[in-house]
């Protein structure tokens, strides 16, 4: 909208803007960011001469790239190819890249004792966790510690979220 000062003495022409335009423009905006350089605050990672098992019938590929970008792989590259400048570069040499693994059916024990075995099946390459046996609190508590962070663990699963309880 635009608008002329209605005092005498300012003939200075005024722009205005609606508070809904400025929050389409805010989003185009993040859009754009976000669309445009995807990486935004986030680490790329390649891991490279890595033998890559993609969890199909098909045989595996070895010297291959995987690069890493925040939680996401976005690309896959088998051969001579260099990773992006800036990258950080993991040898993956006589080393082999699976698809997470999950564990359906744990009968985990209460928080205490589980803490060091969540740690363990990471290690395992076990990404996701079903568990049906330690106690609601324990899993809810364990899932939340995980999932922010401050944990290392798989991702957890109740039998409890099954059946439509938390």
């Amino acid at each position: 909208m635009v608008g002329i000062s209605r005092e005498p003495w300012n003939f200075v022409q005024q722009s205005y803007v609606s508070v809904s335009i400025m929050r389409y423009l805010l989003v185009a905006l993040f859009t754009a960011a976000t669309t445009l350089y995807p990486a935004f605050g986030q680490d790329n990672i390649a891991i490279v001469n890595v033998t890559l098992i993609d969890g199909t019938d098909n045989p595996s590929r070895p010297n291959c790239t995987v690069i890493v970008q925040g939680e996401k792989i976005v690309a896959i590259t088998c051969g001579l190819n260099k990773p992006p400048t800036g990258t950080k570069v993991i040898d993956g040499v006589g080393k082999f890249l699976i698809p997470g693994l999950w564990n359906n059916d744990l009968h985990g024990p209460a928080y205490g004792d589980a803490k060091p075995q969540l740690e363990e099946l990471v290690s395992y390459g076990i990404t996701t966790v079903r568990d049906m046996g330690a106690p609601l609190d324990d899993i809810l508590r364990l899932r939340d510690e995980t999932a922010s962070g401050t944990l290392v663990g798989p991702r957890l699963c109740s039998r409890f979220f099954l059946t439509g309880h938390r």
